[in-house]
């Protein structure tokens, strides 16, 4: 196999040809001659991938290959449902003398749900090592959106038609495929579980969303807690928030800026003292903290949302995401609310006072990009957190993180 197409198989998929007279799917050709439609759902190691059909095109047009690959997937819920069942009674016993009575319950459901034999779905998984396929033809990055609404929507000989008829089909239908988003969690296969820290980080969203939902915001060691705990958070609440961390935030800031600056220190090194302190008093197994650090010099803004489970000998991260924005990227009109806020323009007249009305806007800018950023942050949380907790043989929530 070339290299090229081996960079095409383990990593993301390059683009192979750029008219829509291409199938809207990927080709594989394995070795034997036998040819798979699908898309590439995500890596299943480092020279391997999960790759998804539909079982009615593999019966029709491949039905050797689709006996094997069904009886494939067959034994693997098998294995990955006793699996399941087996981890989950090893959870279950982990709470036995602890507060958490209604996780115990949860847990119950999950294994009684793990216990009943999968049903045979629509789409089959299949794990493709690197050295399988003997040629790749990739669909247009682009097109797979197109291939997911049409699956979505049952469209016939998605497999083999080109793009273009596809897409037509749609059109007719009064679909705009580019602007749809497609969710098939519930009729893809099950997968086992990826790693260790796939399944802590599933378990601590559980007990997150049974529990307490804790959601602690702040810069440094300034930390509060949310308002509105475990919500997704409406424009007003990230403002009224701003305004209680916004003054330690923006006066840093502001010192940054003014050469007023202590030492530096590594951005999230550790979980803040005051941050612990909250959980603790609030007995928290689990919670969710989402932190600023303003890069003036820079002109730069870091937001990291992160879980995190109070359950072991020591507090633990097992689960993150990273989003760094440029201050230039600044929506002005979040500038102005910003600036009519009543605690945050106390600071504005301090700085006016001294001189630093200059500075002051790109201190703004940032506090409007840290404001989007923590919106960005919270609509991925959310997608996670669904994904975790709908079904425990799921995607690996590392691939959600990648997107």
């Amino acid at each position: 196999m070339s290299f090229r197409c081996l960079a095409v198989l383990v990593g993301s998929l390059l683009t192979c040809s750029t008219t829509m007279a291409q199938p809207a799917v990927d080709v594989l050709v394995l070795k034997g001659g036998e040819e798979l439609r699908g898309l590439r759902w995500g890596n299943a190691g480092p020279r391997a991938v999960w790759y998804v059909s539909r079982v009615a095109w593999l019966r029709e047009g491949q039905p050797a290959l689709a006996r094997r690959l069904e009886q494939e997937q067959a034994d693997r819920e098998v294995r990955t449902r006793a699996d399941l069942v087996r981890r989950l009674q090893i959870w279950k016993t982990s709470l036995e003398g602890t507060n958490a009575k209604d996780l115990g319950v949860i847990a119950d459901d999950w294994i009684e749900r793990y216990k009943e034999p999968a049903r045979p779905g629509a789409y089959v998984a299949t794990r493709i090592e690197a050295g399988q396929p003997t040629r790749i033809v990739a669909a247009r990055p682009g097109l797979t959106r197109l291939a997911l609404v049409a699956w979505r929507e049952n469209v016939e000989g998605v497999e083999r038609k080109p793009a273009a008829e596809i897409a037509a089909t749609l059109k007719e239908a009064g679909i705009a495929w580019e602007k749809e988003s497609t969710d098939l969690l519930e009729r893809l296969p099950g997968l086992p579980v990826q790693d260790e820290a796939d399944w802590k980080a599933r378990l601590a969203f559980l007990d997150y969303q049974s529990t307490t939902k804790l959601h602690l915001q702040g810069t440094g060691e300034a930390i509060v807690e949310t308002p509105a705990e475990g919500a997704a958070l409406a424009a007003g609440q990230i403002e009224a928030l701003m305004a209680r961390v916004g003054k330690s935030t923006l006066e840093k800031a502001l010192g940054d800026l003014l050469g007023d600056t202590p030492a530096p220190r590594p951005a999230q090194a550790a979980i803040p003292a005051e941050a612990l302190k909250l959980a603790r008093d609030r007995k928290a197994p689990v919670f969710r903290l989402s932190q600023v650090e303003p890069d003036l010099a820079g002109g730069k803004v870091l937001v990291v949302d992160r879980l995190i489970s109070m359950r072991g000998a020591l507090p633990e991260v097992v689960w993150q995401v990273r989003l760094e924005e440029n201050g230039a990227n600044a929506d002005r009109a979040v500038v102005e609310r910003l600036k009519k806020d009543p605690q945050i323009a106390k600071i504005i007249g301090a700085a006016e006072a001294l001189g630093a009305g200059a500075s002051l806007d790109q201190a703004l800018r940032a506090g409007a990009v840290t404001l989007e950023s923590w919106r960005k942050a919270d609509g991925k949380f959310q997608e996670v957190a669904r994904v975790a907790t709908r079904r425990l043989d799921g995607v690996p929530l590392s691939w959600l993180e990648a997107r």
